[in-house]
């Protein structure tokens, strides 16, 4: 059965995605890996840095108290940093 669904999705899933990832590969394959990195971490921050930006009532909104802990703001930022830190060290 396995293998069977494995066929199916390899004859029927992969060229259509193949179709949409080929360009960008060969796009990315093109560029040197710092800008891969570069790429990834700017990606991260922003998203970071959208967070940091929403409203105060709105990241507390059903909470039973505002306690810092509770800041979903913050804890995204801590959860960002060892991922943009992994791609700058690696």
């Amino acid at each position: 059965m396995k293998e069977a669904i494995q066929s199916f999705l390899e004859q029927t899933l992969v060229p259509v995605l193949k179709l949409g990832f080929d360009p960008w590969h060969a796009a990315l394959n093109a560029l040197p890996p710092s800008v891969w990195r570069m790429a990834v971490c700017l990606y991260l921050l922003v998203g970071c840095l959208w967070t940091l930006r929403l409203n105060r009532e709105f990241v507390f909104r059903g909470a039973p108290d505002a306690a810092p802990w509770r800041d979903l703001r913050v804890w995204v930022a801590l959860l960002v940093v060892p991922y943009v830190a992994v791609y700058l060290i690696f």
